[in-house]
């Protein structure tokens, strides 16, 4: 389910928040996460050509990160000796989408060259308030590939992947007069050199590198005065190498094994030593076990040594058994971990506006007690001398799953899933500030599961029309927090202004997450007439906001953000051969909701056309 906040457009996966979830584009790792938050909006997809989803755990194969799931998005490679599209797109707010594909094939070398601009003037759910909702921007992408057929047992391949965006918002200071511009740069680019030599029909060996570089710089200056007020950066780097084989010992039984290294880098203003680095070696193995076409056997597993925190082996075990053609029954058992990110281990920050300081477990003691030297902490809300780093977030998942194919009548999708987590990480204050503030640090405390079902039903009433309806139930529980409950030690203001111990059936579960979520899709789809028209109605139930009455759980009716549907049409029409025409209309009625969710937009109407041959 897609997410949308303050801090960019994630995708939650079976309970857990975008920081949970690995983002791949071709296979290898987008870097660069805004409070664990991989903004999907920054990636210039237009030359997608597929998306793959593995929902549950995969540290097995990917290692950390990958605790809830992996998304690949695979972008075309060459394959035609000559092909060339582009397309448009002009929505609300002044938004234009450019973009064009060029691709040949040239005997055994091949190339394409993928290039999109895309620009808005953002949008703002408050005049009154100068500070956009959503910033405006300019984003360049370009995306070019190289594949070329050394020899009969030798290929090779390298990408390379560049985004350049500008931003642009208003903001204010507080105790400064005026109002401040807000220059915000992102550069974002990688190179995916790769090369696969084949022994055999049967046996097969890939090498593959990887450099990546996402950097942030943020530049406020009076609109006044023009004098630069405030100057923060962010840059981080990945690098890595790997080796992987490939052998299919006999029909029935394939082998894939691999390992690696990788380095990664921070450089920041609010970096404890404003420099750190970690590394870690990796290996990998996965055994499929195919003994009939009904059945099919999976066993993989991971070992991770990092520099940062203790090494982690990652198993996991799935099988497919197929009792008849028309009935596919999937089952896995695995573990999966997540690794503290810089931020929570490094972080050393104080906001000069509002005067609160977060600062990473690893420097803690050593800030707290400058602080106190200084003057500046009124008490300490938990001992410094009890805080230790904090450790990796590892979790053993159940995963079960039915697919029916009723003939070309319909197809049923069930699933069920329960995630054990332990050693959740979470923010806590650790000290009240002689401000009025407070110190945050981070914590191993909370022992968490989320389990739920999902559903997906597709028919097929007549020719041509197609509907789709889809449906989550999901819980998420803080383990911990459920047996303070029960042994009556959280309490809440009662309506009579006196303290209660909160109800067990009070209590909402982990914030952000809706017990019920769905998608009901309807379908025209002519290819003869070359008509596509699409209704989709997006619902999500109530979910978890904020913590209003300082107990530090959702146990409140006014914590919650109210449910909501987004309704969406779009209709596709080829006007001939190589030109097709686009309208839409997103989020239908228009719903906003200005406090909770700022950075939804209202009613978004668009236009477009594409030209290929």
């Amino acid at each position: 389910m897609a997410t949308t906040s303050f801090l960019g457009t994630g995708v939650q996966v079976q309970g857990f928040d975008p920081a949970y979830t690995l983002i791949l584009v071709d296979g290898q790792p987008v870097i660069g996460r805004n409070g664990g938050t991989l903004d999907l909006k920054r990636l210039n997809v237009g030359n997608l050509k597929q998306i793959e989803i593995v929902k549950g755990p995969s540290s097995a194969l990917y290692g950390s990160e990958a605790l809830a799931g992996v998304i690949n998005l695979i972008t075309e490679t060459p394959s035609e000796p000559f092909g060339f599209s582009i397309r448009s797109r002009y929505a609300t707010h002044n938004s234009v989408d450019l973009g064009t594909n060029i691709q040949t094939m040239l005997g055994d070398l091949g190339a394409s060259l993928y290039i999109q601009r895309s620009s808005s003037d953002g949008f703002n759910h408050t005049p009154e308030n100068p500070t956009l909702s959503a910033p405006s921007f300019v984003n360049y992408g370009i995306n070019p590939k190289l594949t070329y057929q050394v020899s009969p047992t030798l290929d090779f391949n390298v990408s390379l992947r560049i985004s350049l965006e500008t931003q642009k918002n208003k903001t204010v200071i507080t105790d400064m007069p005026g109002l401040f511009t807000d220059n915000f740069t992102i550069t974002d680019w990688s190179v995916n050199p790769a090369a696969t030599y084949h022994f055999s029909p049967l046996v097969r060996l890939s090498m593959r590198g990887y450099y990546a570089e996402y950097g942030t710089e943020s530049k406020i200056v009076s609109d006044i005065t023009h004098i630069q007020a405030e100057r923060t950066t962010f840059d981080q780097r990945m690098m890595r190498g790997e080796l992987e084989s490939n052998a299919t010992i006999s029909a029935s039984y394939i082998v894939t094994a691999g390992g690696g290294y990788s380095l990664e880098k921070v450089q920041a203003d609010r970096v404890s030593g404003g420099i750190q680095k970690a590394t870690t070696w990796y290996a990998y193995a996965q055994n499929e076990w195919i003994p009939a076409s009904l059945f099919d056997l999976i066993v993989s597993y991971r070992f991770d040594s990092p520099s940062n925190y203790a090494p982690r082996f990652s198993p996991k075990i799935s099988a497919l058994v197929k009792p008849t053609d028309w009935i596919s029954i999937r089952g896995s058992v695995g573990s999966g971990f997540k690794a503290p990110s810089f931020q929570q281990l490094y972080m050393d920050f104080t906001n000069a506006q509002v005067g609160y300081s977060v600062f990473g477990t690893t420097s803690i003691k050593q800030s707290l007690a400058i602080l106190d030297a200084l003057g500046q902490i009124q008490n300490y809300i938990i001992d410094p001398s009890t805080i230790q780093v904090i450790k990796p977030e590892y979790s053993v998942a159940y995963n079960l799953g039915l697919e029916a194919t009723i003939e070309q009548y319909a197809l049923i999708k069930v699933s069920a899933y329960h995630n054990d987590v332990k050693d959740l990480i979470e923010t806590l204050p650790v000290a009240n500030k002689t401000n009025g503030q407070q110190v945050f640090s981070y914590f191993n405390l909370s022992k968490v599961y989320t389990q739920g079902i999902e559903t997906e039903v597709k028919i097929f009433p007549v020719e041509h029309f197609s509907v789709s309806v889809g449906y989550q139930y999901l819980e998420a529980i803080d383990v911990d927090v459920l047996q303070q409950i029960r042994d009556h030690k959280i309490f809440k203001f009662g309506a009579n202004g006196m303290a209660r111990p909160v109800q067990e059936v009070e209590y909402g579960g982990l914030f952000n997450r809706s017990p019920n979520s769905g998608i009901v899709k309807l379908t025209y789809d002519n290819t003869d007439a070359g008509t596509i028209v699409s209704l989709r109605c997006t619902v999500r139930d109530k979910y978890g906001y904020e913590d209003l009455n300082g107990n530090g759980i959702l146990d409140d009716p006014s914590e919650y953000v109210p449910g909501y549907a987004l309704y969406n049409v779009t209709a596709n029409q080829n006007i001939s051969a190589p030109i097709s025409l686009q309208l839409g209309i997103e989020n239908i009625f228009n719903y906003t909701n200005k406090k909770q969710i700022p950075s939804l937009p209202g009613r978004i109407v668009y236009g477009g056309l594409s030209w290929a041959f």
